[in-house]
């Protein structure tokens, strides 16, 4: 069970690119002493269908599509399901469950980036660590803003390592930004927040 104070929840948010990103750092990360990661990848395909079984096959971390109210754990990285958000909430012993709903919840995106880094604003607070990768537009900006606001730490990947410079960029011109990191960077700083 994740612990509300002295725990660390990650999120992940990419677009334009991410599969790549994605396959790079995951298969790096160790099979324990990682924090719960949650992700949202933009796609217009189901990605429970060929590249999380992929990336299952050449990783050492357990890598599943969300399930409704299910309480979620360290050394285990979540999907939403296909065309659907992906939530937190806190329950009452002090651990967080999934919240996965089809609502459209006034954003173009789904998943949407933005919906999962504001409610683990809201839930994790400082505990929360976010991540905004490559990607086209701007979802996930006003989310990892709140992220900030609430005390957690935030990443931007870098213009060089970025197939699409767009939500980074965003979010580093607001000034929200902890450290803008190359993707070769991103596995270090996953290990390091455990």
């Amino acid at each position: 069970m994740i612990k509300r104070y002295g725990s660390k929840i990650i999120v992940i948010g990419l677009s334009t690119g991410g599969l790549d990103v994605l396959e790079n750092f995951i298969p790096k990360l160790p099979s324990n002493k990682i924090p719960p990661i949650l992700i949202v990848q933009h796609s217009s395909r189901d990605l429970s269908k060929t590249f999380i079984p992929k990336l299952i096959e050449k990783s050492n971390i357990d890598i599943k599509v969300a399930k409704n109210n299910e309480i979620i754990k360290e050394n285990t990285i979540y999907f939403p399901p296909f065309n659907n958000h992906l939530l937190i909430k806190e329950v009452e012993n002090d651990s967080y469950k999934i919240i996965i709903t089809s609502n459209n919840l006034h954003t173009f995106h789904k998943p949407s980036i933005d919906i999962l880094f504001s409610s683990i604003a809201e839930e994790v607070k400082q505990n929360s660590i976010a991540f905004i990768l490559t990607g086209m537009g701007n979802d996930g900006v006003k989310g990892i803003s709140n992220i900030k606001k609430n005390g957690g730490k935030t990443f931007a990947q870098n213009e060089l390592s970025s197939k699409v410079f767009g939500m980074p960029k965003s979010a580093i011109k607001l000034g929200i930004i902890d450290k803008i990191i190359d993707i070769d960077e991103i596995v270090r700083e996953v290990i390091s927040s455990y």
